[in-house]
């Protein structure tokens, strides 16, 4: 059994080609179970009533509606605590995370890696700003870190149930899953994909919502924030 978390806000334009293309990519893979877990976050348009009709059809798709929007990682580690699989992937529900590159993903854990994860290569659909912002993100956050979260590594990824199982018992609230799963020390693997502009609908994600995620990496992952903070104290004191 796989199961595949998917975080959905206003994506009611999206959701039947999601449908769809999961549908053939678990034909695909015949020798296997999929639980498709996608989690409601909060929308405001009919997300929520189209995943009810895709449940009706399909019963390997379970809802999880949330009582407002906890933002995409929050969403994900919702998603995590009613995972059941062998193993469990995330991805978005906007197909710039191709689900066609799912058996590449299982392909890798079945040879023994217990983290997969996706490493974009090329965005497409994407304005020149917000690619620089992206890549200097990766930048500052992979030195940082110790090169602990790899560069350019996106939340589409597998894991190993003994690796979400960790995951779900951290307690934080407010949880920079890339590098959470990255810091777990799991045996892991990057494969490198093109990420296509998305399926339909606009980005939920504008500059200030990206800004917010990345400060929250940074603080979370590297020292380096509390040296500058020590090192001002040692300076206004003196």
């Amino acid at each position: 059994l796989i199961s595949i978390i998917i975080p959905a806000y206003n994506e009611e334009e999206v959701l039947g080609e999601l449908k769809k293309r999961l549908q053939k990519v678990s034909e695909r893979l015949s020798g296997y179970l999929f639980e498709f877990i996608i989690v409601e976050n909060g929308s405001v348009d009919k997300s929520f009533r189209k995943l009810v009709n895709i449940r009706h059809d399909d019963n390997r798709f379970k809802i999880l509606q949330l009582s407002r929007n906890f933002g995409c990682d929050g969403a994900i580690a919702a998603g995590l605590q009613f995972a059941k699989g062998r193993a469990a992937i995330i991805m978005n529900a906007d197909l710039q995370d191709p689900p066609e590159i799912i058996p590449r993903f299982i392909k890798q854990w079945k040879a023994g890696f217990e983290i997969v994860y996706g490493v974009i290569t090329k965005r497409k659909g994407v304005s020149l700003a917000r690619k620089l912002f992206s890549r200097l993100f990766y930048l500052i956050i992979h030195n940082l870190t110790n090169k602990a979260i790899p560069e350019n590594a996106s939340d589409f990824r597998l894991m190993d149930k003994k690796v979400y199982k960790v995951v779900n018992r951290m307690n934080e609230g407010n949880k920079f899953l890339r590098g959470i799963i990255a810091w777990t020390g799991f045996k892991q693997i990057g494969i490198s994909y093109t990420r296509p502009p998305r399926f339909a609908g606009k980005s939920k994600v504008n500059f200030i919502t990206a800004f917010k995620i990345a400060t929250n990496g940074i603080f979370s992952f590297s020292y380096f924030p509390l040296r500058i903070a020590t090192a001002l104290g040692l300076i206004l004191a003196l």
